[in-house]
């Protein structure tokens, strides 16, 4: 009996570490939303079934992509306020929307072609990283910003 009891507490030992690591895990529980949509907008859920049609206050989780066309724009609203605008003719992939163990909100933005407007408000517990070509631009601060990706160039424009 002896053994079978060891065992036993091994096993319960070995679920219980394993459990409280995924606990520890980054969590993708997000509210990040479509809040424009005008025009061609289309988004691709990383499904294998391609781009279809946005539509306004659509829920926008990590790995999604949003297209705009010749006459589209679109808006993704974080939960602090924050917004990322699309000028038409746009690709921007979500590869992470991730809340730390800590609380922190970590957003990672890749614009592959295109012109980005960043109003990033800088909530203490918020985190953007936006990529671009071989760029990358991490913000935890308020930061305005232009992200403008033509001809495999790229030009950022800070505001105050």
């Amino acid at each position: 009996m002896t053994g079978l009891k060891l065992l036993s507490r091994l096993l319960l030992a070995i679920a219980i570490t394993c459990l409280s690591a995924s606990a520890f895990a980054d969590s993708q529980a997000r509210v990040v939303r479509l809040g424009e949509a005008q025009g061609d907008v289309r988004i691709d859920r990383n499904t294998g079934q391609g781009y279809e049609k946005a539509f306004l206050n659509l829920p926008i989780i990590q790995g999604m992509k949003i297209r705009t066309g010749n006459d589209g724009r679109a808006s993704l609203e974080l939960e602090d306020g924050s917004t990322l605008r699309l000028a038409p003719n746009s690709v921007l992939e979500i590869p992470q929307l991730s809340l730390r163990d800590s609380g922190i909100k970590v957003s990672t933005v890749h614009l592959q072609e295109g012109i980005s407007y960043v109003n990033f408000l800088g909530a203490k517990d918020s985190e953007l990283t936006l990529t671009f070509g071989h760029g990358t631009v991490t913000l935890n601060q308020t930061a305005h910003l232009r992200v403008e990706m033509a001809h495999g160039t790229t030009q950022i424009v800070f505001r105050v």
